[in-house]
C-alpha cells in the first residue's frame, strides 16, 4: 500500500518514489529487471576514468512547464541534490559534483572511484527538474517541473494538484540507443500504475 506523502512530494526525500511510480519526474538512467542501467532521460554514458563519468543527454524533451531540458539544468539539478540537508539516501557517503560537458551533455565527478555511478542516477531522489521546481530556503516542489508522461499541476485552490497526461514530454519519445562502451535497447515501455495511487490520466508509451 502506497502510503500518504511526508515530506511535500519533495524528490530528494523518499516521496520520490511516489513521484516514479506516478510517472511525473524521469531520471537520466532507469534500471532493467536484472538491475543493469539503461538509458531515460540521458542516451549514453562513458567512465572517463574512476571517478569521472559523461552523460549523453536526450534532445527536444520539454519539462512540464515548457522550458527545455539542457546541460546546465540536468548540471544544477543534481547539484542541489548534491547539497540537500539531508541529503537523498542513495547520495549518503558520496560526494558528487555536475558540470556541463558541450552543449549536450554533463559530467559527473565523484571524490573517490565509484563503479555505481548510472545506478545510483537511477534513483528517483535524483529526478531531473525544471529550474522552477527550486524554491527559497532549499523548498523543491515538483507540481508541473517534471518530463513523465503525467504532469502535476495546481488546481483553482492552491493546496490542491491534479495529474494530467503531457502529450510533449521526453518520456513517451522513442528511447533511441546510442552507445559508446555499452549497447542499449532502442525502446522503454511503461505498465498502467494500478491501485489507489493511479494519476487521474494515463497515457502509455509508444
Amino acid at each position: 500500500m502506497l502510503q500518504p506523502p511526508r515530506s511535500g512530494l519533495t524528490p530528494l526525500s523518499d516521496d520520490a518514489f511516489k513521484l516514479s511510480r506516478w510517472k511525473t519526474a524521469e531520471t537520466l538512467v532507469v534500471l532493467d529487471a536484472l538491475g543493469d542501467a539503461q538509458p531515460s532521460l540521458s542516451t549514453a554514458w562513458t567512465q572517463l576514468d574512476g571517478r569521472n563519468w559523461r552523460f549523453e543527454l536526450r534532445a527536444g524533451v520539454k519539462f512540464h512547464d515548457g522550458t527545455l531540458l539542457t546541460a546546465e539544468q540536468v548540471a544544477a539539478s543534481l547539484t542541489a541534490a548534491a547539497n540537500a540537508k539531508p541529503k537523498p539516501r542513495i547520495l549518503d557517503g558520496v560526494q558528487l559534483s555536475v558540470r556541463t560537458d558541450g552543449g549536450n551533455a554533463v559530467v559527473v565527478t565523484t571524490q573517490t572511484d565509484d563503479p555505481l555511478v548510472p545506478q545510483r542516477l537511477s534513483s528517483p531522489q535524483l529526478s531531473i527538474l525544471a529550474a522552477s521546481a527550486y524554491k527559497p530556503g532549499g523548498v523543491v516542489s515538483p507540481i508541473n517541473a517534471g518530463t513523465g508522461p503525467t504532469s502535476w499541476r495546481p488546481r483553482t485552490a492552491p493546496a490542491r494538484q491534479h495529474s494530467t497526461a503531457s502529450p510533449t514530454t521526453g518520456a513517451r519519445k522513442r528511447r533511441a540507443a546510442a552507445s559508446t562502451s555499452n549497447t542499449f535497447p532502442t525502446a522503454r515501455h511503461a505498465l498502467p500504475p494500478s491501485g489507489p495511487e493511479r494519476p487521474t490520466s494515463w497515457r502509455p508509451f509508444p
